[in-house]
């Protein structure tokens, strides 16, 4: 997988409708290219521009081509199959029409080089980086769930907040259900970065609180019990508006 080449970062910052499509460039004996186009902007190469027009319904027959498409490969499926990020070389172009599942073929002079179908994108996760860092601040300060927190990467491949904070609420239970819930303990530590996490009043933060630690602790009466005691104002006020 390459990396967004820079033309198409340029052009996704300046606000341009950038989608993926799936390429699939005609060889030379159907009438295409003796071969696929260099398709990166790197090393000073051009991404590839050609003249476009939309072919749906499929059977439909193309009459004037009016706008210009960019094209820049992001993965290549084999020599003649690209995933490749499109988009229009002006804004005046009808970005709009560049839906998933909008078939088009690709022209040079009026000769029809490639085939295509702009692809359902999943949406990007965005991980706010106020939640990385409570999760920061409860390694930090609670060093004991550094093993839980390097299972948590190798399982999911990377930091997903609200997951590894379930992590730490199973050891939480499991640290009271053995007693361990003396002064400064593992416990103590993290109601004590957690109840910081909650008198932010950050949105991300105090929803990462509320939903991942004091939801997964519905049901589990006994730990909640307990915990009465050594929790600050802002978990216990959290702790009664989920009824527990």
């Amino acid at each position: 997988m390459k990396p967004v080449a820079r033309r198409a970062k340029l052009a996704e910052e300046e606000g341009w409708t950038i989608m993926k499509a799936k390429i699939r460039w005609k060889t030379k004996e159907e009438g295409g290219r003796k071969a696929p186009p260099a398709g990166c902007a790197e090393a000073g190469v051009h991404p590839y521009t050609t003249m476009m027009n939309f072919r749906d319904p499929p059977d439909a027959t193309p009459q004037e081509v009016d706008w210009s498409l960019v094209v820049e490969e992001v993965e290549i499926l084999h020599e003649y199959e690209w995933i490749a990020d499109v988009y229009f070389l002006v804004k005046e172009a009808p970005a709009a029409e560049l839906q998933p599942g909008r078939k088009f073929a690709l022209y040079e002079g009026w000769r029809c080089v490639a085939t295509g179908v702009v692809l359902e994108e999943e949406p990007t996760m965005i991980i706010p980086p106020t939640t990385i860092e409570c999760v920061n601040q409860l390694l930090k300060q609670v060093p004991e769930l550094q093993s839980a927190y390097d299972e948590h990467l190798r399982n999911n491949d990377e930091l997903l907040p609200h997951v590894f904070l379930g992590d730490v609420t199973r050891y939480v239970v499991r640290q009271v259900r053995s007693g361990e819930t003396g002064l400064a303990s593992p416990v103590e530590r993290i109601l004590g970065v957690l109840e910081q996490c909650m008198a932010s009043g950050e949105e991300y933060v105090t929803e990462l609180v509320a939903v991942s630690f004091i939801e997964n602790l519905y049901g589990e009466d006994d730990v909640v019990k307990k915990l009465k005691g050594l929790i600050g104002p802002h978990l216990e006020k959290e702790i009664k508006i989920h009824g527990q």
